[in-house]
């Protein structure tokens, strides 16, 4: 691979790949998902780059990222790496110049070949508070996904990213149950870890393993640290461009976006929990999109009003106890 960096030119005789790269990339995420990694971007956005998220979705990137996944899993190395060189084209292509959250922080280390010179952002979290993160919000979405409309979550909904993705971060197939149930042996009356396809403990130790994984792997001149509550300050050091008219909002607050009490990961969850109890009643009523968004509107609503009423008695009844 050859590079020049006002127009990026990348060659591989073996692969018959030449990659045009007009936008190369200034920041590689090798940033967990549930670490503020979309409070980041908009951050990030604000200082003036184009992220590349998990939010991110166009058909040309799920057929890339659905070939990537496939050819690795079945360790055609040849055809990844095309598929590869297809992905670090198409963001160029895009105009991204940073990148986030998974799929692209499960593949640091190849993007840091294409761009040596770029720095690699990781964000940190107490993993304790990831592995609740994780399991409530991300592989609890597995539980429905296996179950009618949906029918399988590693050939239908999600190809076969659903499991590429649980390998990247080192878990075991017996830890692992491919039709998103749980094999965990949790507790039933464990609603958290019970809907969850992958244990507390496993993520706990998985975030241990990635995070020991990048620190030895990105250079330290090159590797930037960041917790969310260090607030602008890192960021702009780090990250301002040089060349730019945006000032740094120092001592403003970074956004805040996609908590697990908000954000299009609860959406995701409402939606698949949706459908497949209105498929359970009737297979057409799953494939009515006003019902299906009524049934997600009527969850949020329900969960405001829990919420508000929380907030509200809440904290009379502390008042009524302290005075007590």
């Amino acid at each position: 691979l050859h590079y020049v960096y006002d127009v990026v030119i990348c060659t591989s005789d073996m692969m018959n790949l030449t990659l045009n790269i007009t936008t190369p990339l200034l920041i590689i995420g090798a940033a967990l998902p549930r670490t503020a990694t979309t409070s980041i971007a908009a951050a990030l956005e604000q200082l003036g780059y184009k992220v590349f998220h998990a939010t991110t979705k166009t058909a040309a990137f799920d057929q890339i990222w659905n070939e990537i996944c496939d050819a690795e899993t079945q360790e055609n190395y040849d055809r990844r790496q095309v598929a590869f060189g297809r992905f670090v084209q198409q963001l160029s292509d895009d105009g991204f110049n940073a990148t986030l959250d998974q799929p692209s922080c499960y593949v640091y280390e190849d993007l840091m070949e294409y761009y040596p010179e770029a720095k690699i952002l990781q964000t940190q979290r107490d993993p304790a508070s990831w592995a609740r993160s994780m399991v409530e919000m991300v592989y609890s979405l597995d539980v429905y996904v296996w179950q009618p409309p949906y029918n399988s979550a590693w050939n239908v909904t999600d190809g076969p990213y659903g499991y590429w993705s649980k390998k990247q971060l080192g878990f075991r197939d017996d830890e692992i149950h491919p039709n998103g149930l749980p094999r965990n042996n949790s507790d039933p009356n464990n609603r958290l870890e019970f809907r969850s396809s992958i244990s507390l403990e496993s993520c706990k130790e998985a975030y241990y393993r990635y995070d020991s994984k990048v620190k030895q792997k990105a250079p330290s001149d090159k590797l930037v640290s960041y917790h969310p509550k260090e607030g602008w300050g890192p960021l702009c050091e780090n990250f301002l461009p040089s060349d730019t008219s945006v000032n740094c909002p120092e001592g403003g607050k970074l956004p805040h976006v996609n908590s697990n009490a908000d954000g299009f990961l609860l959406d995701w969850r409402r939606i698949g929990s949706a459908k497949v109890h209105l498929y359970k009643i009737h297979p057409l009523l799953s494939e009515w999109k006003w019902l299906v968004d009524g049934v997600v509107l009527s969850m949020k609503v329900r969960r405001r009003f829990i919420n508000f009423i929380l907030k509200r008695f809440g904290k009379q009844q502390s008042k009524r106890k302290k005075r007590n």
